[in-house]
């Protein structure tokens, strides 16, 4: 893809290093490389991980096994450089995801 989209200019050729969200086809891109990552966590076990773009939703019966499951999805996003900390909430008994108020009732 990054061949597809380097430009030349009067000062240099330019590729972009990270999707452009500009490109018709980039949610779906970046929503496939989403669920790669947690295909590639399943494969390891884990499992009560959903997401949708850039949401990632986990759900757990325990602190500990919560704990563990954020640990691993973390592990995942910074091995590939997608972390965005600014984002991240954690522990919450409550959400509200895509319209939807989700609790463990």
């Amino acid at each position: 893809m990054q061949d597809v989209l380097t430009f030349t200019t009067p000062f240099g050729i330019f590729a972009n290093k990270r999707l452009v969200f500009g490109l018709k086809t980039a949610a779906r891109i970046f929503q496939a490389l989403v669920d790669l990552l947690i295909d590639e966590l399943k494969l390891y076990g884990t499992t009560g991980i959903y997401a949708y773009q850039d949401d990632i939703v986990i759900g757990a019966h325990s602190f500990q096994e919560m704990h563990n499951k954020i640990r691993s999805v973390l592990d995942i996003l910074i091995k590939y450089n997608l972390t965005s900390p600014e984002k991240c909430v954690f522990f919450k008994s409550t959400i509200d995801d895509l319209g939807f108020n989700i609790s463990h009732n």
